[in-house]
């Protein structure tokens, strides 16, 4: 962001992806590749995003910043077997959001927000003129009735080569309600692939 005095930065951590590599103390460590794994290395994400935070106060630059902290995806933990009761565990992220000099106390919403609303809240609370897609988060209430678009694509380390330029084929889904609440998950059978868009409806 252009202008005297604005920054925007980017800090992307490895979070919770395998192989589970980072404890709780910041120390590279073979862990366990399970949920043991899986939490040490969550709580090292939220160590080095607590010391972020706390070096913006030391420099008082937390007040007068916006910061997002957010995962690209949820966990996919879930104690059901049905693949389609996991969705929700698996697209879900964390996202936290500090407005720009707001005080109080941490507080949990359920407003029906995306990441992909994260660029319009930073341009409305800049006041930058502008035609993007979604909603400002700040203007989202709880109450708030919204259809939200999510693509849900099942993981194949084949997807990952560094010659692969197509995940695998990605699931349409729209999202009315609580988002935790699998009857609020509705597949449109629009599918999208390295060939196009198709339409694949239940047999």
């Amino acid at each position: 962001i252009d202008g005297p005095g604005r920054i925007f930065k980017v800090f992307h951590l490895k979070g919770t992806h395998v192989p589970y590599i980072l404890d709780e103390n910041l120390n590279y460590a073979e862990m366990p590749q399970n949920t043991t794994g899986y939490k040490s290395q969550a709580k090292a994400s939220l160590k080095i995003s607590y010391a972020l935070l706390e070096s913006l106060k030391r420099n008082y630059l937390y007040n007068s910043s916006m910061i997002f902290i957010i995962g690209d995806h949820g966990s996919g933990v879930t104690e059901n077997s049905n693949a389609e009761l996991s969705i929700p565990s698996r697209v879900i992220p964390l996202m936290l959001v500090k407005p720009f000099n707001s005080t109080g106390q941490l507080k949990v919403s359920d407003s029906p927000v995306t990441a992909g609303d994260i660029p319009k809240t930073v341009a409305e609370e800049l006041k930058i003129k502008n035609d993007l897609p979604g909603l400002s988060i700040r203007s989202v209430n709880e109450t708030d009735s919204r259809i939200r678009i999510c693509y849900v694509y099942g993981w194949r380390s084949e997807d990952h080569d560094i010659y692969n330029e197509y995940l695998s084929p990605l699931n349409e889904y729209q999202v009315s309600g609580f988002s935790w609440n699998v009857s609020s998950w509705k597949p449109t059978y629009y599918q999208y692939t390295s060939s196009g868009v198709k339409y694949v409806p239940p047999l």
